[in-house]
């Protein structure tokens, strides 16, 4: 099809019909069988004329973005709930780290001092079945941009929060429906994204910058700061955790 430039509704249309007799007369579903399922949607977006691609990357944090947080963190307006969400997304900007590298570090493993904020993950990301990263240990300065201690709720209440919960091994819990309390399990990347985009508007980021704004986006500010001071390009790939010198 993809050799005899058929349109892409032909191919659909097989497709569907293999999928339809393997189910009647006793076939293999092809959709379960990988390599085949891959060719054909490998196939499928050669056939399909594109005219507009949404850019995938993530979007770079304004500085305000990143004040923002840390105004909400010290807002005696929101509830401990928000103010304790504002404060752990602040922590993430400072570690460079991935929101899964947060949900996968255990409360008593942040230790925090006079300078920094010290986390270690139990797990971090697996690049295949064989390869597999030894955790780093997420860390942050206690610098802040806006002369607020945005650190306190995160190590405050999550030492509350770990002695109601010792079987806690993650550091943001599920909010409740109006996001002013907890549940108790881990929080969800798309509720955790949700909450971000919700505490950002608050705080006056305007809607189209938080909405664009993503869990992905707080891993980039601290590198790119670093690129606009000019630090050193094996600093910057360190101060990013970026595994690759092509990422």
């Amino acid at each position: 099809y993809q050799k005899n430039k058929r349109a892409p509704s032909q191919l659909r249309k097989y497709w569907s019909t293999a999928r339809w007799i393997s189910k009647h007369f006793g076939g293999d579903d092809p959709q379960e069988a990988t390599d085949i399922s891959s060719m054909y949607d490998s196939a499928l977006g050669n056939m399909t004329t594109k005219l507009y691609t949404e850019p995938k990357q993530a979007v770079m944090p304004d500085m305000d973005d990143i004040k923002n947080l840390e105004h909400a963190a010290t807002d005696s307006r929101l509830t401990r709930a928000e103010r304790y969400a504002a404060s752990v997304f602040r922590w993430q900007v400072g570690t460079s780290g991935r929101f899964d590298d947060i949900q996968h570090t255990s409360p008593h493993t942040v230790h925090h001092d006079n300078e920094n904020i010290v986390g270690i993950p139990w797990q971090t990301k697996t690049m295949d079945n064989v390869t597999r990263k030894t955790p780093k240990a997420l860390i942050s300065t206690k610098h802040t941009l806006t002369g607020k201690n945005w650190w306190k709720p995160m190590t405050d209440d999550l030492i509350a929060l770990y002695k109601a919960r010792p079987h806690m091994d993650y550091i943001l819990p599920q909010p409740g429906s109006m996001f002013n309390s907890f549940l108790d399990r881990p929080c969800t990347y798309s509720t955790a994204l949700t909450w971000l985009r919700q505490i950002l508007h608050r705080q006056g980021t305007p809607a189209p910058r938080a909405n664009k704004t993503t869990l992905h986006s707080l891993r980039l500010w601290m590198a790119e700061m670093a690129n606009l001071a000019r630090v050193p390009r094996e600093m910057r790939k360190h101060i990013g955790q970026w595994a690759n010198e092509k990422t």
